[in-house]
């Protein structure tokens, strides 16, 4: 079966459920017309039209998806199926035609594809609402702004942005900058939808400085900018060789590696913190007598 023709379930009262085989593509028009008792239906994928009055008066139908595939609604394909709460229409559907949700009274928060280039009169007739849609064919918005109940219809906007994932990187050594690898940005629409983003603006993360700075990440979209922030911790610069923390690199450091190297179990003898870092001059992360010898040379060159 490919297609299922004009008429053939119109007024079956007690059909309940109905399941649509795979490789239907069409289905014809009033095809359940009035099949005021069906609840349940699976449109397959693969089916790219839906005709005319197709559930016209399923008055049961409380949800249905449309496949992808389809790109026009037609003539009041779904009016007054009256205990219709939602519906997906895909993306690809071009058009909308006159009534096809008419008199959908419970039908609410629909979000209309960006596809979407026509929409015509009454096709929402007396429908709860909201319907978001996308705003950016200048054609359509004129189109709504021309029904009777346009006040129904709202505009998709982004609400807030949030750091759903922070960065790979979290801490800092002074001049360094924000790295953003493996930071993940979510935006949150007013349609309770999100989606990552990626083309996002990043202030003040270059050239950090010692303590706490305050990273914004900016994202605009239809005209709409909105921010979130976060803080990033960045530490001194430690320099190589500097272990007593004077700025200078001399004997009194070459005094305190030697200690540090010939400590054994005297504790307060034993180099910590940046102190450790600035001894650590080949960056191995041990100090030992190499590094006694890089800092003797260092000390030698700048004599």
């Amino acid at each position: 079966v490919t297609s299922i023709g004009d008429w053939p379930f119109e007024d079956c009262s007690s059909l309940t459920s109905i399941t649509i085989p795979e490789g239907v593509k069409s289905i014809g028009d009033y095809a359940f017309y009035k099949c005021n008792s069906l609840t349940d239906i699976n449109i397959p994928e693969g089916v790219t039209y839906i005709g005319y009055r197709t559930f016209c008066e399923c008055s049961s139908l409380t949800s249905i998806t449309i496949p992808e595939g389809v790109t026009r609604l037609g003539y009041k394909t779904f009016s007054d199926c009256r205990s219709l709460t939602s519906i997906n229409i895909p993306e690809g559907v071009t058009s909308i035609g006159t009534g096809a949700f008419y008199m959908c009274d419970k039908l609410e928060n629909i979000t209309l594809p960006k596809s979407l280039t026509e929409i015509s009169s009454n096709s929402f007739h007396s429908v709860k609402g909201p319907i978001y849609y996308y705003g950016e064919n200048e054609e359509l918005n004129e189109q709504i702004a021309n029904l009777d109940n346009s006040e129904i219809f709202v505009k998709i906007q982004v609400e807030k942005i949030e750091m759903t994932t922070p960065p790979t990187k979290t801490s800092y050594i002074e001049g360094q900058n924000f790295e953003k690898a493996g930071m993940v940005v979510t935006a949150f629409y007013n349609n309770n939808t999100s989606k990552v983003i990626e083309n996002y603006t990043i202030a003040n993360g270059d050239n950090l400085q010692t303590g706490r700075t305050t990273i914004t990440i900016g994202y605009t979209e239809n005209g709409v900018t909105k921010t979130a922030s976060f803080d990033v911790e960045a530490v001194p610069q430690v320099q190589s060789g500097d272990i007593s923390g004077d700025d200078q690199v001399n004997v009194t450091d070459l005094l305190l590696l030697k200690r540090h190297i010939m400590a054994g179990t005297k504790e307060n003898w034993k180099l910590t913190g940046d102190k450790l870092k600035a001894a650590d001059l080949n960056n191995d992360n041990k100090v030992n007598i190499t590094d006694l010898l890089l800092l003797k040379r260092m000390m030698l060159k700048k004599n």
